[in-house]
């Protein structure tokens, strides 16, 4: 989700997001994109999810939905979602991908991004199980059962 594709009545995805941000460093490695290139991309990502370019991107408890629109909200259609753990996990592991690679302003906002989750707010202690996703309609709903 980058303001300069975003296309009106697209919907995007969180996990998409981070793969994005993960491949950033191997292009630029390889030279299919500059590094200013993928600087560029990078800030411009996490920045949306921030709420520092465009967005915010809505969550709760410093995850993100799934799906969602270009504005940053949740696309609708797709009964059930809600903010993902496993989709903002991705995002947090492309954020870092990216961080670590671009350094710099990339990785001060891949650090703020990733320092926002509330990863206890998913843990069930009852269970000793990760909750999969909440929405405000239902909370927390299914286990991650591995």
């Amino acid at each position: 989700m980058n303001g300069d594709v975003v296309v009106p009545g697209t919907v995007y995805s969180t996990g998409a997001a981070g793969f994005w941000l993960a491949a950033l460093p191997v292009a630029a490695e390889r030279g299919w994109i500059t590094n200013e290139q993928g600087k560029a991309f990078a800030r411009r990502t996490l920045e949306f999810y921030l709420g520092q370019n465009g967005g915010p991107v809505e969550g709760a408890f410093g995850m993100f939905y799934h799906f969602l629109n270009g504005n940053g909200t949740p696309a609708a259609g797709f009964g059930g979602d809600g903010v993902s753990l496993l989709d903002s996990t991705l995002l947090f592991l492309g954020a870092i991908a990216s961080g670590e690679y671009f350094g710099g302003d990339v990785k001060a906002l891949a650090t703020q991004l990733f320092g926002q989750a509330d990863w206890d707010a998913f843990f069930d202690h009852d269970t000793n199980m990760l909750h999969l996703f909440w929405t405000p309609q239902g909370g927390f709903v299914r286990h991650l059962d591995y």
